[in-house]
């Protein structure tokens, strides 16, 4: 059974927006065209509505129908595959692992099947890729339903420098992180099909430092055993 995680939920909330927000623009559409018949029915002689009244929601309608439709692929394609971590979380640099299944409803040809590993950071209002990796599953061919395939990802050296970065060397570097959101990282499954929408899905994955412990004093008088 196919999981619904927090991407595939977003994408189903987006369907539901675009689809009541194409709803709208239709029932304006339809009463600004019914206004200006009943206008023109009472009164042939008066000016018409602008023409922009009329062209502007079958504009928009059309920009969001081609945006619901995009959506309504992508995320039925993104349901024909699957990832699933071997574990929620890793230390640093150990290979990121797991396994990708694919739920395909027919055979399809594709160029090659990728993993990737990659971490994305805000700075403000901006995103921006501060890690990435990929790893080649299979080459092309033609792929089959209820593929399964293992997957092991190295992780970067680089992200050492996020999970577990260096003391700030001045006050500037120090005021600067603390408007600095810590990355997010996520592993995705990419099933490169031409012609189509990409079948994508990804899990999120927690990187920790794996620094011992610092043991606590003993106080005198108290064993350590």
């Amino acid at each position: 059974m196919v999981a619904w995680d927090q991407s595939r939920i977003i994408k189903a909330a987006t369907l539901v927006f675009l689809a009541f927000a194409i709803c709208i623009l239709l029932f304006v559409s339809a009463m600004s065209t019914l206004a200006d018949a009943t206008m023109q029915l009472f009164n042939p002689t008066g000016p018409s509505a602008p023409i922009g009244m009329n062209i502007i929601p079958c504009i928009m309608t059309l920009v969001l129908a081609v945006i619901f439709v995009y959506t309504a692929l992508s995320l039925r394609a993104g349901m024909q595959i699957e990832v699933k971590l071997d574990k929620p979380q890793y230390l640093l640099g150990e290979p990121i692992t797991g396994t990708v299944t694919l739920n395909l409803s027919k055979e399809k040809a594709a160029r090659s099947l990728t993993a990737i590993f990659a971490g994305y950071q805000k700075r403000g209002k901006h995103t921006r890729v501060v890690c990435k990796t990929e790893s080649l599953l299979s080459p092309a061919r033609t792929y089959r339903k209820g593929e399964v395939l293992q997957f092991s990802i190295p992780m970067p050296a680089e992200v050492k420098n996020y999970v577990d970065p260096p003391a700030p060397a001045n006050e500037l570097e120090s005021f600067g992180r603390t408007f600095t959101f810590a990355p997010q990282w996520h592993v995705m499954a990419k099933l490169d099909v031409p012609g189509e929408v990409d079948i994508e899905h990804y899990a999120p994955v927690a990187i920790v430092s794996g620094k011992e412990p610092v043991a606590p004093p003993v106080q005198a008088g108290q064993s350590t055993l």
